[in-house]
């Protein structure tokens, strides 16, 4: 669990984690290169990134003020929602209509990964 203890002028902050073991090899790569992918499939705001930390058990995700859509990109990646355990308790699924996953996020998850090996 995380804990805020400075000071919050604003509520655009947010936070999720997801166990590590919910998700494919391939999906964890893809959040930590989040921005990168995320302008390779017409994500608005990739460049306003999340600070990603990944552990053996979880993947954990947080930002403070940005406009990546981070529920979109897991829904273009095939993340199921209802894995990702977000800051702000109480959301409702009932609503919830997902995006339409990506068919080739992995071809240009692969790309990425060549790109910052060269």
């Amino acid at each position: 669990m995380k804990y805020r203890i400075d000071f919050v002028t604003n509520s655009s902050s947010s936070s999720f984690t997801i166990q590590k073991g919910k998700l494919s090899e391939k999906q964890v790569v893809a959040i930590i290169n989040h921005s990168k992918l995320g302008k390779m499939i017409g994500i608005e705001y990739s460049s306003d990134e999340w600070k990603v930390e990944v552990t053996d058990e979880i993947v954990l995700a947080d930002t403070y003020m940005n406009n990546f859509n981070m529920g979109e990109f897991l829904d273009k990646i095939g993340v199921n929602r209802r894995l990702v355990e977000w800051d702000d308790f109480g959301r409702s699924w009932e609503s919830y209509v997902p995006a339409e996953p990506v068919p080739d996020w992995e071809g240009l998850l692969l790309e990425i990964i060549e790109k910052n090996a060269g």
